[in-house]
Parts: structure tokens; C-alpha cells; sequence
């Protein structure tokens, strides 16, 4: 993202050290810190803060309006805390990102101009006379996105007329030879009764026109129920991951947790979630937990730090005035054998007994530290008290070929689902029937993630359909599982998302919510129209898009 700024005077140089005096982060965005900061001109590597003895006086103005103000000749300077908020890996807790040599724009100030006059003396660094110097930059902040209500009274109307304009295309396809040959002998135009000339009706639009058209389509008015919870699905993108190579487009600054970790939390928070499914989570990430914390969330557990291993993981956070855990677990593959309370041996095995999914290949979950952590939840909604299960996943990815990846997580996959039905077995909210051996439940189900798939895949289709087939060298395999499930996004007219995840390298849809039939969708976060550059960037801290659903739970038949 360009940016403008002014500085009024030059650099410092009456020293054997020039210096070039800047803010930092060179461009101001909503949440994270900016000081003025100084670099050495043969080494612009290196950003250093100015203490704050070093600071005659320091003014930030917001549109003409002054916010803060700090002259030395009336306060006492303090140490700095530029090194530790940008350059350590522990995190400062939020009540304590004031200092005198610091500012930290709101949400309310986005877009507007921030104006930094600042009078620098520094006998070390060769700035002997108080020399002014002054900055000036808009403030950015990611775009502000709408909320699509689904108006399922419309949604099915122009479902319907969507069928019905594709069947009517294939049969004038069938049966366009006879209708050529009819148009011959009737060459003479419709009259009305005053002898002028009917004009025929414009031919059918193409399938594809007929998609296009529904992007128009507005935003329902109707009222979302106040017993609705709020969904939220992110990977935030481990740090380990973030690498300048990769996303040279990026600020190398920006790629980094002690930057990153200003704008996730609160840009979580604006989005107002009951339930947030969070991906690639390190350990490290200590004040997005503080900030969720202090504004009434808990979460799921986080695993240690181990010296010699990185880990990063799915947290789920959920709103605990509105949510009661019953029952959580942290699924780690490495050591699921442990835990026969969420899956057997014996269901372990009938699941790697086939041509696909082996001995072999389990054994790739049990020791890779790859996308390997998940939870599942029993929650109850305090307001209606219905139980309903939350499970958060990212599936693996990182094998030898783009098949073994579809089918651990396809592996993976099926394990969860029998971890779900042995969960809605023990608190008596599901059972099988000995009609038909089959699982049912009027238990509300929700699957959030980064299923590293799209729609045209193996676990997509799977989830969304039921069963899947798969043709390997040995024979087809075919899987089942008992629950009906459709992913949010694909409710909207529009159908599902063309993408979640946009870099240099890759865009497509691999981040999704599953609902069950006992949870009706009420509305959507929209996500296309505001994004179209590669990820991350300074005000987007991750390369993943967050996408949101508003739900309800259908009430049971009596």
C-alpha cells in the first residue's frame, strides 16, 4: 500500500554518524504502536527509538487536533518501551503500550491524517542543537466489509428460477434443429390487433449470465433473532511461516508477531464473535489471549513450548456470557492413542485397513507436528440451553504429493467425526439405530477451519455430500459418514467463496464453516469485494482471510 509523508527538515548530519530521523512503522495503521526512530545511513537495517531524554518535545495531531503532547521542560521523560513492543518476543500487555515516544492510532482515527512534530537533541548521535522535525501521514486500517443477510424466501426463488432457466436451455439445445427448421416456414412477424409489430422476447441469457446477475442481489432487511451466535473462522498465519522470501510484496516488519499482534486481536474483537476458531496459533501469541481474555473469552488449552520443536495450533476462544463449556479436548494426533475417551484402537483400525489409508500412513499423523492439533467442543447457549458441538480444524498439508495430503485428510477427517459421534454417545445426545445402522442426533454441529482444500476436493466434497469414492491402483475405497452437513458460504447467491487465501503464489477457497441440519444460517460476512491483492500487508496480518456466520438453531420436531 503506497503511503505520503513529509518531513520538513533533512536528516541529521553533523556527526561522523548521519542519521535519518523516521516514524516506525513508516505508515501508520490502525492498533499498532508508531514512534519516532532514527537508522544510521550506512546501515538502514537497524531502526532505533529515541530515548525519550532525547526528546526536547513530541506532539501527534489528528486532523488539526491535537492528542497528545509531551515537552520535556514540563514532564518527566521515561524509559522507553519501542525495543520491547517491536523487537522482543514477549508482548507487553495492552494496559501498558503508553509511552511518551509512542502512539497508538484507533479505529476512530483511520483515514485521517496524523501530524507528528517532534524536536530531537542528541549529543551522541551529533544532533548538538534542538532540531524540529516533522511527519506527516494518513492513517490506514483494513476496509470495513457488509454483512450479507440471507433471505432464504429470495435465495429460493432464484434457486428455482436458476433450475428452471438451465432446463429450458437444455431442451431448446434438443431441440434447436426443429425450431430452425420452424422459424423457416413461419417468416411472417406477429402482428397485434393494430397491425404493428410484437417484438420477440430476448433470448434466454447463458448459465453463466444468469450467476453474474445474482451479485446484485441485496442484502435481506430482515432481523437476525437475538438468540443467534456468531461464528468467526481465521488462521492468523503462524510466524513461523511468514517469510520475507515468500511475501517480498510485505514489509518485512509487518511479517512478524511483535507487529501482527497489534492488529489481530482487535481486528477479532470489531468483528464481535460468540465462537472463534483460530488456526496457526503459537504459543507466542500471549496478548492475542490477554486482550481476548479481558474482553470476556476463554479458550481451549494451548500447548507448552517445547525447546526444540515449533508448535502452532487451533485455539478456539468463545464468549463466556454466552457460552458454557460442557466438555472440550485438544486433539493431538502425536499422542491420540492415549485417549481412548475420544477414539478406540479398534475404531483406529477400521480406518486403516484399507487401500488409501494404511498402517503407513496413520503413522505420518502420529509424528508430525504439521496442522496436527484440532478441538472439539460441547457447548450449551445460556440463553436457549441448547447443546450443540463446535469442532476447529486445520487439515494437513505438506506431504510428497497433493493425493497423500487429500487422503490424511480425509484420514484425519473421519477420526473426528467418530471422536464427535463417541462424544454425543456418552452425554446421550446421539445414538444408532438398529433399523437401519445408522447415527442420528438433533445435536447442532459446526466444523470451522482451514481444511487446506476447495470446494472441487476430496474433504469438501465428502463433508458436503456424505460419502466419497475414491479410485486408487488397488481398487475404490468408498466412505461414509452419518451427518448432513453444507458449508455457510455456499447459502449465499453467489455460491461459495473463489477464494480465502490470496498470495503471489496461490488463491482459492481452503477456509470454511460446515453447519449441520439443525442450524440455519442467517447471515454472512461478506469477503470478496473487498479483497483483491496478495496477502499479508501492513493492515492484513495474515495471508488468510477471516470469515464469519451468524447461526440459529432449528428447534427440534416434537
Amino acid at each position: 500500500m503506497s503511503t505520503t509523508s513529509t518531513n520538513t527538515t533533512t536528516s541529521a548530519t553533523a556527526t561522523a554518524k548521519p542519521i535519518q530521523v523516521v516514524l516506525f512503522p513508516p505508515t501508520p495503521v490502525v492498533n499498532v504502536p508508531i514512534c519516532v526512530a532514527y537508522y544510521l545511513q550506512s546501515n538502514n537495517n537497524r531502526i532505533e527509538s529515541f530515548n525519550e531524554k532525547n526528546i526536547v518535545s513530541l506532539t501527534w495531531t489528528i486532523d488539526d487536533h491535537v492528542v497528545q503532547h509531551y515537552d520535556s521542560s514540563l514532564s518527566k521523560p521515561s524509559s522507553s518501551l519501542f525495543k520491547r513492543i517491536f523487537f522482543s518476543s514477549s508482548s507487553s500487555s495492552s494496559s501498558n503500550d503508553q509511552s511518551i515516544n509512542l502512539f497508538k492510532p484507533t479505529i476512530q482515527q483511520a483515514n485521517k491524517e496524523l501530524k507528528v512534530d517532534v524536536v530531537i537533541k542528541c549529543k551522541e548521535l551529533g544532533i548538538l542543537t534542538a532540531t524540529p522535525f516533522t511527519f506527516t501521514q494518513k492513517i490506514h486500517t483494513h476496509p470495513k466489509r457488509d454483512e450479507f443477510v440471507l433471505d432464504y424466501d429470495h435465495i429460493n426463488h432464484y434457486q428455482m428460477s436458476l433450475k428452471e432457466k438451465v432446463v429450458v436451455q437444455q431442451q431448446q439445445q434438443e431441440k434447436e434443429e426443429e425450431e430452425k427448421e420452424e422459424e423457416k416456414e413461419t417468416q411472417e412477424e406477429t402482428k397485434d390487433e393494430n397491425g404493428s409489430t410484437i417484438p420477440k422476447p430476448p433470448p434466454l441469457p447463458p448459465v453463466e449470465t444468469v450467476k453474474s446477475s445474482l451479485s446484485s442481489y441485496p442484502s435481506s432487511n430482515r432481523v437476525i433473532p437475538d438468540d443467534a451466535l456468531r461464528i468467526i473462522q481465521f488462521n492468523i498465519q503462524a510466524d513461523i511461516y511468514t517469510h520475507p522470501q515468500r511475501y517480498h510484496y510485505c514489509p518485512s516488519y509487518a511479517l512478524y508477531r511483535p507487529y501482527r499482534q497489534y492488529i489481530i486481536p482487535e481486528y477479532i474483537l470489531e468483528h464481535n464473535g460468540d465462537i472463534v476458531c483460530l488456526q496457526e496459533v503459537e504459543v507466542e501469541f500471549d496478548r492475542l489471549r490477554k486482550v481476548l481474555i479481558e474482553s470476556g473469552y476463554n479458550h481451549t488449552a494451548v500447548l507448552a513450548k517445547e525447546t526444540d520443536r515449533q508448535h502452532e495450533q487451533c485455539i478456539t476462544f468463545y464468549q463466556t456470557s454466552r457460552i458454557q463449556v460442557i466438555e472440550e479436548h485438544l486433539v493431538n494426533y502425536n499422542t491420540i492413542e492415549k485417549h481412548p475417551e475420544l477414539i478406540s484402537k479398534e475404531q483406529i483400525a477400521s480406518l486403516t485397513n484399507n487401500n488409501v489409508h494404511n498402517t503407513n500412513m496413520y503413522n505420518q499423523l502420529l509424528h508430525t507436528l504439521h496442522h496436527n492439533r484440532h478441538n472439539i467442543l460441547l457447548l450449551e447457549c445460556k440463553k436457549t440451553n441448547q447443546k450443540f458441538i463446535v469442532v476447529n480444524v486445520h487439515l494437513y498439508w505438506g506431504a510428497s504429493s497433493n493425493d497423500t495430503n487429500y487422503y490424511l485428510q480425509i484420514l484425519q477427517m473421519n477420526m473426528l467425526l467418530i471422536m464427535v459421534q463417541n462424544i454425543l454417545t456418552r452425554h446421550k445426545l446421539g445414538s444408532w439405530t438398529t433399523i437401519d445402522d445408522n447415527f442420528e442426533t438433533n445435536t447442532p454441529i459446526i466444523i470451522s477451519g482451514d481444511f487446506n482444500n476447495g470446494p472441487a476436493n476430496y474433504t469438501y466434497r465428502y463433508l458436503a455430500k456424505g460419502n466419497l469414492n475414491v479410485n486408487t491402483n488397488q481398487g475404490l475405497v468408498n466412505y461414509q459418514h452419518p451427518f448432513k452437513f453444507k458449508s455457510a458460504y455456499n447459502l449465499h447467491p453467489n455460491g461459495e467463496l473463489k477464494y480465502t487465501c490470496i498470495t503471489r503464489d496461490f488463491k482459492g477457497c481452503v477456509d470454511q464453516i460446515f453447519v449441520n441440519d439443525k442450524i440455519k444460517v442467517e447471515s454472512l460476512l461478506e469477503v470478496e469485494k473487498y479483497y483483491g491483492e496478495c496477502l499479508p500487508t501492513i493492515t492484513e496480518a495474515s495471508d488468510h482471510i477471516l470469515i464469519a456466520s451468524t447461526i440459529t438453531f432449528l428447534k427440534n420436531k416434537e
